[in-house]
């Protein structure tokens, strides 16, 4: 993955309007790559509601260098760190082959096997407010498979959906074009389907 090769989600400030780009959304704060590209996190309001997703022209052209670069190394470090799990999961699934094949009472001896530490986050990870029921691929890829994420939407409420449950109720989301190329997905009437996820 390089900064180069995916959409880019940024958020406008309000009072400047100048790109902030999104690293993580936790609660009512975004962490952010500012435009001298520093991390900081600041409050959801104030910025407009609506983030943008960026393609590599367009990130060229709006966001600064500083911010690229930041966001480029960001990226390598968080692609390092991938490579170093999947390097961890190759080393566990020989070590439970070995133990599979281990007399039993050996085997019982052996140190329970740690998750990672993503499958073991709970409750709301990421959340984002719109006009409309849409989802963002990049917010909810992020997420451990037992957290959740919430979806704000203006004169309805707040929908709280797990990923577990996106994945499975909503496989027309996740299989459409558009939420794979773009990114995001959003519905121009609120599904059915979606109601029971809907908390107040």
């Amino acid at each position: 993955m390089s900064a180069g090769s995916e959409i880019i989600e940024a958020v406008r400030n309000i009072k400047t309007g100048k790109l902030f780009i999104v690293i993580d959304v936790l609660s009512n704060r975004y962490r952010l790559l500012n435009p001298e590209g520093s991390f900081s996190s600041l409050p959801m309001d104030l910025f407009e509601e609506e983030p943008l997703l960026l393609n590599t022209f367009e990130s060229g052209e709006q966001l600064s260098g500083q911010q690229l670069s930041a966001y480029q190394a960001y990226v390598d470090a968080e692609d390092a760190k991938a490579d170093l799990d999947a390097q961890a999961r190759e080393q566990v699934k020989a070590r439970q082959k070995t133990e599979a094949q281990m007399p039993k009472k050996i085997a019982s001896k052996s140190k329970r096997v740690k998750t990672s530490l993503n499958d073991q986050k709970v409750g709301v990870g990421a959340s984002w407010s719109s006009s409309s029921l849409v989802f963002y691929k990049p917010q909810i890829d992020r997420l451990g498979a037992k957290q959740s994420f919430k979806i704000v939407v203006h004169d309805v409420g707040a929908f709280v959906i797990s990923k577990s449950d996106f994945q499975s109720i909503f496989s027309d989301v996740v299989l459409s074009p558009e939420y794979k190329r773009e990114g995001f997905f959003s519905y121009k009437e609120i599904p059915d389907k979606a109601l029971k996820f809907l908390k107040e």
